[in-house]
């Protein structure tokens, strides 16, 4: 059973941060949001573009080495094949790498989340957006 907030603070006050602590820490490291459209046009480009190169070069070995049409296009298809299997594997480690990082921030106090606007009206609409959908201690803050 965990302890209480207060006996944490207590015993393990110089190393214990809260949330609340890091913040307003300049210090603390940042790393961009990633839209899961964005996780996809990656696992795309690297299951695309991987599968192409060898499917590619597999059919052009074959073809220089003096291979018949048949034998050709077999290359290239047999080969793009594997490919899309290595390359759905590590689309796969990608999504679950990504979702590893996320699960345990969760699990250490929640997610800290940064949002950068550029007036007051998108200020007001992050604010209204975040609070809407059970964001916690959502606040401005100025940034130099």
């Amino acid at each position: 059973m965990l302890a209480s907030d207060k006996a944490i603070e207590e015993k393990l006050h110089p190393h214990y941060r809260t949330v609340s602590d890091l913040e307003d820490d300049p210090a603390v490291p940042r790393g961009s949001y990633m839209a899961p459209e964005s996780m996809g046009d990656a696992k795309g480009g690297l299951i695309g573009g991987l599968t192409y190169l060898g499917g590619l070069s597999a059919a052009g070995f074959v073809a220089a080495s003096g291979g018949t049409l048949i034998a050709v296009a077999s290359a290239g298809i047999v080969a793009g094949t594997l490919g899309v299997a290595i390359c759905s594997v590590l689309a796969a480690s990608l999504s679950k790498e990504h979702t590893k990082h996320v699960k345990e921030h969760l699990l250490h106090s929640g997610l800290l989340l940064w949002v950068r606007t550029w007036d007051r009206e998108h200020e007001r609409r992050a604010v209204e957006i975040l609070s809407k959908h059970g964001a916690d201690d959502v606040h401005l803050h100025k940034v130099s």
